[in-house]
């Protein structure tokens, strides 16, 4: 007898196939599929096919990508922004494969910032910000001979001195009216001034007074503004004579409300000097004196070439300007042809350091070379016997 079934499979070797055991993501899409057509399966004759769950597209996968990319974007705009700026510190960093790094990678950075003016809304905000206060500034130091510091610069006796036909009213200067001596300016400036006020400390009738603040100049206004630090030193201190070095941080383009003017063009050499002259007029104001130490030269070549350009602004100057004398630095701590060099050779045939290894600051023996100059000028106008 033949029976007929409604299973087609009815009479067929069945191969079961465990169904998969889900997991919990899979129960998120689930279809049972039967293998018979309206009839009721059954868990020999069911299978499953259990969907792939579907990949997540929300915002939140591509949040890091999306952070990183404007964190370079953003480091990108500030690069280019304070790109100048960051040349010129590379420029007077000292010599080393670190610096020539930085000025390889720096310079044509700066160049296309200051071809497209990219640093111009950086220098109107941290105008607008008031970031040319200095907060990191320091405080001026009296030395008398009263005042005395251990880590003053070992004294170097050599004693090269200026030669000047000025002549000036001579006070009789005593220990409770010392000649006030005040001296401004970079980190070069500081080398001298501490150098001056250790030499001079010895001297009841002598008080000096330094002023230095690294990293600044004439130039940025906008960072440190001498012309206004000059009124309130004068203020405190009413100095007889103030000594001037600067130089070695100003060999960079201006900023302000319009295009920038490139370092060394006609309009950046007339601005700069402009503001020279003004600075010597309130220096000398009220019948003061005032020494203009020039920039010595570098071991840089480039930047040795700037020093000389600021060096003929403040001697032009300074010949304009009744009361100040330019005290050239040529021969004092260079060569006797005008070359950098690190070390002099004295009359007794001491060797004497007067550079730093940096190439740029005055080793404690050329601070105290110059410091002697300035001495021999303050001996000739006041008849002084220091």
């Amino acid at each position: 007898m033949k029976i007929i079934t409604s299973n087609p499979l009815a009479g067929r070797p069945r191969v079961l196939v465990p169904p998969k055991v889900p997991t919990p993501t899979d129960f998120n899409d689930v279809r049972i599929v039967n293998n018979f057509d309206n009839e009721l399966e059954t868990d020999e004759t069911a299978s499953y096919e259990f969907k792939q769950p579907l990949k997540s597209t929300s915002q939140k996968d591509k949040f890091p990508t999306r952070i990183l990319l404007i964190a370079l974007i953003a480091t990108l705009v500030w690069l280019f922004a304070e790109a100048p700026m960051l040349d010129h510190n590379a420029q007077v960093s000292g010599i080393g494969t670190r610096r020539s790094a930085a000025l390889a990678i720096l310079n044509p950075i700066s160049d296309i910032s200051k071809r497209f003016h990219l640093n111009y809304p950086v220098n109107q905000l941290t105008s607008i910000l008031g970031r040319n206060k200095c907060s990191l500034c320091s405080l001026p130091v009296t030395i008398g001979n009263r005042s005395r510091s251990s880590n003053r610069p070992k004294i170097v006796k050599q004693a090269p001195s200026i030669k000047t036909s000025t002549t000036i009213a001579v006070p009789s200067f005593t220990m409770t009216n010392p000649l006030k001596i005040l001296s401004v300016g970079d980190s070069l400036g500081e080398d001298i001034g501490y150098s001056l006020a250790n030499s001079l400390s010895s001297f009841n009738n002598v008080s000096t007074t330094v002023d230095a603040q690294t990293s600044t100049g004439l130039t940025r206004k906008d960072y440190f503004d001498w012309q206004a630090r000059l009124q309130q030193d004068i203020a405190t201190y009413n100095p007889n004579l103030i000594i001037v070095l600067f130089g070695a941080n100003d060999p960079q383009s201006y900023f302000g409300s319009g295009p920038d003017i490139p370092f060394g063009t006609q309009a950046w050499i007339d601005k700069y000097s402009s503001r020279v002259k003004s600075f010597m007029e309130e220096a000398v104001a009220g019948n003061r004196q005032v020494i203009w130490v020039g920039a010595p030269p570098m071991e840089n070549t480039g930047l040795s070439n700037a020093m000389a350009l600021m060096d003929q602004i403040y001697q032009s100057v300074a010949s304009q300007v009744k009361g100040v004398t330019y005290l050239n630095p040529i021969g004092i701590v260079t060569t006797p042809s005008g070359s950098y060099t690190e070390y002099l050779t004295s009359q007794s045939g001491q060797q004497i350091e007067v550079r730093t290894p940096d190439g740029i600051h005055l080793a404690p023996g050329g601070s105290q070379l110059v410091a002697n100059s300035i001495i021999g000028y303050v001996n000739k106008i006041w008849r002084l016997n220091l």
